[in-house]
């Protein structure tokens, strides 16, 4: 996502499919500020959970609509972010977003 082309395809993806949440991986973005993503998303409520690149791979965000799902528990870490919730209705949720290197000995140990 630290490319032009890519954040212009991610946001008019997001824009015309207007998901609730989206769970993005290998952003490669060592930070991404409100500004950022708010252009990336549909709608003025979104929120948003990120766990930042390491040098030129990894990197996570996590969106979702705020007016649809109330998070509850936000946890990042290097690798995953989770986050728990309820969508409106009433549906409880538990959502995360993994990334890890595709090495075996990695892939082993989750």
């Amino acid at each position: 996502m630290s490319s032009v082309v890519k954040k212009r395809f991610v946001s008019n993806l997001i824009k015309s499919k207007r998901p609730d949440f989206i769970l993005i991986q290998e952003t490669k973005l060592m930070q991404l500020d409100n500004y950022q993503i708010n252009r990336l998303w549909y709608e003025s409520e979104v929120q948003a959970a990120v766990a930042e690149a390491e040098g030129m791979s990894g990197g996570l965000v996590t969106l979702w609509n705020a007016q649809t799902f109330k998070a509850e528990e936000v946890i990042t870490s290097r690798r995953y972010i989770l986050v728990r919730g309820v969508f409106v209705g009433n549906f409880p949720r538990i959502i995360v977003n993994v990334y890890t290197l595709n090495e075996t000995s990695v892939r082993r140990l989750l």
